[in-house]
């Protein structure tokens, strides 16, 4: 009985997860918190508060998890810019990423998550990757656990 009570608390225990902080700013993480719509967050920075809206998974198919949502790259509606949202996971095009070893946060056809501006006001966006000297600004560091 003492088993089944201790595996059943390993069961119920929460998952590990991941901070994504951009390398230049430590104070900030990427934020998944702000519902716009149901089941869409918008993904913006904020200042790192431990909370669950700043907790980042990676799931199968290489998506990355912000609660029960999947971090996905978006075309905004007449633009040309790509922006991030959380979304209803799917695993398709726009939700699968990578972690580079240098620490660049890509999607798609080598496009980076970039960091424009400072701050809570900074604007996150898809971008080309830059060579790796110049992406300062393309660079986040992991603080936590990223594996599911």
């Amino acid at each position: 009985m003492l088993r089944l009570a201790a595996f059943l608390l390993l069961l119920s225990a929460p998952a590990m997860a991941a901070e994504l902080r951009p390398l230049d700013q430590s104070s900030m993480c990427l934020d998944g918190g702000e519902e716009v719509r149901p089941g869409i967050n918008r993904i913006k920075l904020a200042e790192c508060d431990d909370g669950d809206g700043q907790e980042f998974l990676r799931g199968k198919q290489n998506t990355i998890f912000v609660g029960k949502l999947c971090l996905q790259a978006i075309t905004v509606t007449g633009s040309d810019k790509i922006e991030v949202a959380a979304m209803p996971c799917h695993g398709r095009d726009g939700q699968r990423w990578a972690l580079t070893r240098d620490g660049r946060l890509t999607s798609g056809d080598r496009l980076c998550l970039t960091v424009s501006g400072k701050g809570a006001e900074s604007q996150l966006l898809m971008n080309p990757c830059k060579p790796p000297e110049d992406s300062t600004d393309q660079k986040w560091a992991l603080h936590g656990k990223f594996e599911r």
